[in-house]
């Protein structure tokens, strides 16, 4: 990608990952999921898309203030589906965060994690249903 691409592609990202975390913190998820739909894209994105993806959204990420895992996810899965690729939001708990929720939220696309972690961090996590439209 030539260096002006990248710096448009970095704008735009660092666009998303700010209005996700403005909405998640002055709306309700419902509203914010309204504001930034999935897409429903039909087909995985290509590891190639995942990079950039991964890659742009981490950068801003790093810009902009409280960009928890969730903005990150949603972010990402917006990108995404910009570009006609399905992905989906997976949110758990840790197994054993007892008495102190530990939760965390992935973006998979596919069969691969594009935002999140390590695939090795996966089984320690239970799951719950995060419907597109909200909680």
């Amino acid at each position: 990608m030539h260096a002006p691409a990248r710096l448009f592609y970095l704008t735009y990202g660092l666009l998303i990952v700010a209005l996700v975390r403005l909405g998640l913190t002055f709306l309700t998820y419902r509203r914010v999921r309204q504001l930034f739909p999935s897409g429903g894209g039909r087909e995985p994105a290509s590891m190639a898309e995942m990079r950039k993806t991964a890659w742009v959204v981490t950068a801003a990420s790093r810009i902009v203030p409280g960009a928890t895992c969730l903005t990150q996810a949603i972010a990402g899965q917006h990108i995404l589906s910009r570009y006609g690729k399905s992905s989906e939001i997976r949110i758990g708990v840790h197994q054993r965060s007892i008495f102190k929720p530990d939760a965390h939220a992935w973006l998979i696309s596919g069969r691969h994690i594009v935002l999140g972690g390590a695939a090795k961090d996966f089984p320690q996590f239970s799951f719950f249903p995060v419907p597109d439209h909200g909680l």
